[in-house]
């Protein structure tokens, strides 16, 4: 049930960010949604390699494994994956924004510190 609401936040947010840039909204919500199965994808691989280290396959059969605290962890991490694409995605949208605003007669010949 969580993963649905989840879903809702990131294509509400996504596709605002897309409309507030004129981007295309479907694209951001994929990104987005990618960003965050991906989060927690990682998460998941970072967290079996480290049970294998620790104590082997009995603890990954063990059915506490996939407790409500696991998925808690892996809600959040996937969370925060999704939290920084978002802040990637705005800051580079809000550069080309920038860059399509100046007017370029007034930049002809000047040194810019921006690189």
């Amino acid at each position: 049930m969580l993963g649905i609401f989840c879903m809702y936040w990131i294509w509400k947010a996504f596709s605002n960010l897309a409309l507030e840039y004129r981007k295309s909204k479907w694209k951001y919500f994929f990104l987005g949604l990618g960003a965050y199965y991906a989060a927690v994808l990682v998460s998941v691989c970072i967290v079996v390699a480290l049970m294998l280290l620790a104590k082997g396959f009995a603890e990954i059969s063990d059915p506490d494994f996939g407790s409500a605290e696991w998925n808690l962890f892996y809600l959040l991490s996937g969370a925060s994956g999704c939290y920084g694409c978002y802040r990637f995605l705005e800051h580079k949208a809000r550069k080309e924004k920038e860059l399509l605003n100046k007017d370029e007669i007034e930049y002809i010949g000047i040194v810019s510190d921006e690189n």
